[in-house]
């Protein structure tokens, strides 16, 4: 009689609870300790500070999670940088709220670790989408073109956007997204992979898939893009400013990219001009500048979104905001 998939799943997590007894460094509990109960400031901070390294183990993530929280404000820049030194989307919410913290060193580090959490994020859901436009004429039809053009590059990025329609005045009901693919209800893809592993003799291997099921990356990232666009006529066509904003759902600005457009006539030798030859109207140039400033505005948020930022401060690095 083979065994099932539930054997399988318990012999990996027996596996990987042995591994993680043998491999617990004791340190590690001593700072666990040191960041929940010492009476020093600084001791907690440097304890949260020594606990990166093991960022990654559920009971630290906790307790630095809830350092954030700590009544010193060294404490709380602290656990923002061990957690953003490991970045995990468990931890969004609550770096969220710690980047709108009084202090501006908490500010400064749960912003990084915010960034780079995103940044880490398998999959990012866009809950709202608000563009304001300044250009002559109807600019709500401009504000159309616009999100018609950000949200074309972000479906088209290998799924990782995921986009609530019900909140935009775009139609994708076509485009970009592919249609879910059924799973089998009494099994997940971790546990699929896992039990695979398991049957290739690879044990370490499968105890550290066991280890992935309860994703440290399962809550999600949500955020809301803001968009400024200036369009105007210019000389020789139009030309288009963006600023674009992502920010949490509680109004923290995580990136901020600018992006330019230009909308040109065609070039029509004189010679293959005639008489149902016409010029483009100024407000179709002006769309094509729009377009042409989403499509880039939209190419720099992603690239951005998908760097890992350095630390501040660092070579790399950069400022708070």
């Amino acid at each position: 009689m083979r065994p099932g998939p539930a054997s399988f799943v318990a012999v990996a997590v027996l596996v990987a609870v042995a591994s993680n007894a043998a491999a617990r460094d004791p340190s590690v509990d001593a700072a666990l300790a040191m960041l929940g109960g010492d009476r020093s400031p600084k001791v907690r901070a440097q304890a949260a500070l020594t606990l990166r390294a093991a960022g990654e183990e559920p009971d630290v993530r906790t307790g630095l999670l809830a350092a954030l929280g700590d009544g010193d404000a060294i404490v709380r820049a602290a656990a923002a940088n061990a957690l953003g030194a490991v970045p995990h989307t468990d931890a969004f919410e609550a770096l969220s709220r710690a980047a709108r913290d009084r202090d501006p060193l908490v500010v400064k580090w749960a912003g990084w670790a915010l960034r780079r959490t995103m940044a880490s994020a398998p999959t990012v859901r866009v809950a709202d989408v608000k563009v304001e436009v300044t250009a002559p004429g109807r600019s709500e039809e401009l504000a159309r073109v616009f999100e018609g053009a950000l949200l074309g590059v972000l479906l088209a990025n290998g799924g990782r956007f995921e986009i609530d329609r019900a909140r935009l005045t775009m139609d994708f009901s076509s485009e970009g997204e592919k249609s879910p693919q059924k799973e089998p209800e009494d099994e997940s893809p971790d546990d699929r992979k896992m039990l695979e592993l398991m049957r290739q003799g690879k044990f370490d291997a499968a105890a550290l898939a066991a280890g992935e099921g309860e994703s440290l990356d399962a809550a999600p990232v949500t955020v809301r893009l803001l968009a400024d666009i200036d369009a105007r006529d210019a000389a020789n066509g139009a030309l288009a400013r963006a600023r674009l904003r992502a920010t949490t759902t509680d109004g923290v600005v995580a990136w901020e990219v600018t992006a330019e457009g230009a909308g040109r006539p065609p070039v029509i030798p004189e010679g293959e001009r005639d008489e149902y030859t016409t010029d483009p109207r100024p407000e179709d140039l002006r769309k094509d500048a729009v377009d042409a400033a989403g499509l880039a505005a939209a190419r720099a948020l992603v690239a951005g979104m998908k760097a890992p930022e350095s630390p501040p401060g660092s070579v790399g690095g950069r400022t708070a905001r």
